[in-house]
């Protein structure tokens, strides 16, 4: 089956990390001062606020000498693009003056600094990875200098994420996107039964394949609850008689979080919550999740009449 052309592809994820005042439109901006273009607030010397294989393209320019630890600002990078996600970066070059002159660049770049974090280059590679702490892999599409006034020259460098499809659990979101929080201490009975109604809904909305579900997987692991979420979908296949046709389908995305800043990124991307009468509130409190729009799954079922 030719699936090179989807009826319902899924929304690229597009950030713009240090967008400033210049954010690209239809990116999401990161910055960690507030400003009207600002979508995300954040200190991106700690956990990039993006949950694991979920962005399609980051933009970083003129940002990546702002953050300390050259390591860690790639390792980040890496860790929230999908597989074969695009990072365009430019950053002043130590071959000119803009890398010294301004004095909040605290890590030091040229086109030699990337030989250590892609594939072209195997041994720089093999060791940034086995001695210095990266663990990820990028390719060069392309990469060049570039000369401006004062005897500044930037690296502009375009790359692509490594990463394997089959070990890479990406999220797919789409024009709506949803989320729902079970309270995984519940009994395994009382959360299947919850799962069912809440995609059935879905499956059932007019708008079925412009929404995706992002289920949450706090005090759980994730392989538990792909098994969980397998046998819902099975169930609604087979026991309930769902008909499913692949061209109108939703996505259904469980999220795993390592920290509850990864849910800022998400923010802009949430349409609303779905809220299940046995949800998980102290970490929806924690998260700042409360703010988003909510609706019971009733609501959610009669809205869409």
């Amino acid at each position: 089956m030719d699936n090179s052309e989807p009826l319902a592809p899924s929304k690229l994820i597009c950030v713009d990390l240090g967008c400033g005042t210049h954010k690209e439109e239809g990116f999401i901006g990161v910055d960690v001062i507030a400003g009207h273009q600002v979508d995300v607030i954040a200190d991106l010397n700690g956990n990039f606020p993006f949950p694991d294989n979920s962005v399609d393209f980051i933009k970083a320019h003129d940002f990546i000498e702002h953050l300390p630890d050259r390591i860690h600002t790639m390792n980040e990078i890496w860790r929230i693009c999908k597989p074969d996600a695009i990072i365009d970066i430019s950053v002043p070059s130590t071959d000119g003056r803009g890398a010294f002159q301004d004095p909040t660049h605290v890590s030091f770049w040229n086109i030699n600094s990337f030989m250590y974090y892609c594939k072209e280059f195997p041994l720089y590679l093999a060791g940034c990875q086995s001695h210095y702490g990266f663990k990820g892999e990028f390719s060069i599409v392309s990469i060049e200098e570039k000369q401006s006034a004062h005897q500044v020259i930037h690296v502009h460098a375009v790359l692509k994420a490594i990463k394997s499809e089959e070990t890479s659990y990406q999220l797919n979101f789409k024009d709506i996107n949803l989320i729902i929080f079970p309270d995984w201490n519940q009994s395994i009975n009382i959360i299947f039964e919850q799962m069912i109604n809440v995609c059935q809904a879905i499956i059932d909305h007019p708008k079925n394949s412009d929404i995706t579900l992002l289920i949450d997987t706090q005090k759980t692991n994730l392989e538990d609850a792909q098994f969980l979420l397998a046998d819902v979908l099975i169930n609604l296949c087979y026991d309930k008689n769902t008909g499913i046709n692949n061209d109108k389908f939703p996505e259904f995305n469980l999220l795993n979080i390592h920290s509850t800043d990864e849910y800022k990124g998400l923010l802009p991307v949430l349409s609303s919550r779905i809220v299940l009468e046995h949800e998980n509130k102290e970490f929806i409190n924690q998260t700042g999740l409360e703010q988003l729009p909510s609706c019971t799954l009733e609501e959610f079922q009669n809205a869409s009449h």
